[in-house]
Formats: C-alpha cells, structure tokens, sequence
C-alpha cells in the first residue's frame, strides 16, 4: 500500500459507514438490491438504545467524523506536499547535525582572539606560535558566515549598514593612528585590524554581482557600475590625492571610514577579497567552496610566496610552515565548513559585531599595561 494513511482513513469512513450515526436516515426494508436476486424478506431493525447519548448527538459526532477523515484523506492523496508541509509546522523543529552558523563563528572568534594574543603581544611577552598559527582559520570561517549572511538576511541593506557602523569609527581611528600617531604605543605600535571593512567591501561587490546575474537591463548596468567603481576606488582615490593635495586629509578619511579602498596587505588585501569572492562564487555547493577557498589561500599564500622567497639566500622550505604559514586557513576551515548544517543557530547574532571591536582594544590596551610595567 503506497499510502498507509489514505488506507487508514478509508478503513475508518467504512466503518462509519455502518455506524448508528448512518441509521438516522436507513433504506427501505423492502428496497431491492441491483444485480442480486431477490433473497428472503429482510429482518426488521432493531431499534437501537439512546443510551447515555440521544440519537440525534451521536449523528452529529460520526458526521463531524466523517467530514473530517473525508479531508484526511484528501490532502494525503492530492496534496502529498501540503499535508507534509502542515505535519512540518506542527512539529517540533529537531536540530541537525552538525555546526551551526553561531557556532563557527564561535570557533572563529577563539581562533581570532589566540591569533590577536600573539599578534599584539609577541614582541613584550614569550607567546606560542601555534597562537596565531591556530588564527589563520578565523579569516576564511567569518567570510564564510558572511556570505551565509548576505544570501539569507532579509534586508540586505541594514545587513549592510550594521556592519558599516561598526567599520566607519574604526577606520577613521586606524586613520588617525597612522597619520597623526594618535593613541599609538610608545614603542609605535598599534592595530591595524580592519576585517570589518573588508567585510563591507565584500558585501558592496556581492550586490553587485548579483544585480549583474539578475539579467534585467537596469540592475545589470548598476552592478556594472558599482563592481567597476569598487576596482577604480583605489587608484582613484590616490590620482584625486595627487590633483588635490589640500584635500588629502578628506579623501583619506573617505577611503578609511567611508568607502573601504583595497590595499596590497593586511585585512583590506587582495587575496582576502578575492577568498571571499571565490566562497560567494561557489555558495551552491559546499565541497565547491572549500575547493575555490583553498585554491585561492594555497595558491596565493604558498605558490607565489614560495616563487618569490625561495631565491634568498637564507630561505630554507621549511619556513613555509613556521614562517610563511597564512595558506594554513584554508586548510583549517575546510572541516569547519564541511560540517556546517544551514542552520543560524541561537542567539549572539549581534554579540559578534560588538565582539570584534572590544576584544582588539581591550588587547591593545592590556599590551600598553604590559609594555609600562616592564618598561617600569
């Protein structure tokens, strides 16, 4: 039996078929039976009981009954989809298996925090290099989140806009670090941390690729526009700086906290943009995005770091590993992002925006404590 439930259900119907509730209305007892010969008188029915119930109360229970098997038995043989779709609703949601959106970005924030531990404290205390050789995940596991992010949210726009008021006040303080020394470390240092504008950056060129995969004429020339202006930015922003170098603090400031300007290293660097295009790219397949993932990191990372350094004179290959290691990320995030389930998870959505931000200036200035008390 294909259909257990519309079996089920027809046995009940003829069953009410013969209940009391069908004898309020019963057929003649001399009626005649089509095809059949005629066979001995039939007996004279009983009267039936009332009982604890009248009569009149037991047909309307078995006709609610029998309507409502009738719509049983419907839905389960028309609408296979709506009668699965409505035992969905009702039923508790079970977790899946696996790692939840909160969850890696969980993992990836631990990874962050060691890698930031080594990155702001290295120089002032003896701290492991397996600190920020464990961080090399945290990049590839939050671009991932990101574009998770960009295709489920159901407003790109605040999505947006949530990470550009976090991005905005933190590159205009880099800003003013690098070309005033304003809250800079006696010793010079200070973080040059901007994953957030990367992040805006991303999202900025996933608009735009997707209103040019749209393929409806406005939208694909207004993605054209934006991806072209998001490559120029950098070269345009440095010839407006040449022409008008009374303006250069403005566009300084336009290209730190306003609209985010690619650089050759750190967080806003090419690759970086380019591992993220490659996860948005390939967002259909899981296995294709740790492909694409590791083809950028591998061959950005250790293909052409290794062309480029292996002709010093004091390169071993072993530095590959305990040196020029930022390759390891997409290694380290492939079983992370092999195990995701599809799901968001609970709650602390918004802890990660305000995470990013304190846990770095906390770190920088227990690095400043650190660095008076030895300097003491």
């Amino acid at each position: 039996m294909r259909n257990p439930i519309l079996f089920l259900c027809t046995l009940l119907l003829c069953g009410c078929g013969t209940t009391p509730g069908n004898a309020g209305a019963p057929a003649p007892q001399d009626a005649a039976v089509p095809d059949r010969a005629p066979t001995q008188p039939a007996e004279t029915a009983k009267p039936l009981s009332d009982g604890p119930f009248p009569a009149r109360k037991r047909r309307e229970v078995f006709s609610f009954l029998s309507i409502s098997l009738e719509m049983g038995a419907i839905l389960a043989s028309s609408h296979p989809k709506e009668c699965f779709s409505m035992h969905a609703s009702l039923s508790p949601a079970s977790p899946r298996r696996g790692l939840t959106d909160t969850t890696l970005k969980a993992i990836a924030a631990g990874a962050m925090v060691l890698d930031h531990i080594y990155y702001l404290f290295s120089g002032l205390l003896p701290i492991p290099l397996w600190f920020t050789m464990a961080g090399r995940l945290a990049a590839p596991v939050f671009l991932f989140c990101l574009v998770e992010g960009f295709t489920h949210t159901r407003n790109r726009k605040k999505y947006l806009f949530r990470l550009w008021l976090i991005a905005a006040p933190m590159g205009l303080l880099l800003f003013f670090m690098r070309y005033a020394g304003v809250l800079v470390r006696p010793d010079g240092f200070y973080p040059e941390n901007s994953m957030l504008s990367t992040f805006v950056l991303l999202v900025l060129f996933f608009q735009g690729f997707t209103w040019i995969a749209s393929r409806q004429g406005k939208k694909i020339l207004l993605g054209l526009v934006l991806v072209l202006f998001l490559l120029a930015w950098p070269m345009l922003s440095g010839w407006l700086t040449l022409c008008f170098p009374s303006a250069a603090t403005l566009i300084g400031i336009l290209g730190y906290a306003v609209i985010p300007t690619m650089n050759i290293t750190g967080d806003l660097s090419l690759p970086v943009i380019l591992a993220g295009l490659a996860l948005f790219f390939a967002k259909r397949s899981r296995i294709a995005q740790v492909i694409a993932l590791f083809a950028v990191e591998f061959g950005w990372h250790f293909v052409l770091v290794y062309a480029q350094v292996r002709t010093w004179p004091d390169f071993a290959f072993s530095q590959m590993f305990t040196m020029y290691f930022e390759w390891l990320g997409g290694i380290l995030a492939a079983p992370l992002l092999l195990c995701y389930n599809g799901q968001r998870g609970r709650g602390c959505q918004r802890f990660f925006y305000a995470f990013y931000p304190a846990h770095i200036y906390i770190l920088y200035a227990l690095s400043w404590l650190v660095l008076a008390i030895l300097g003491s």
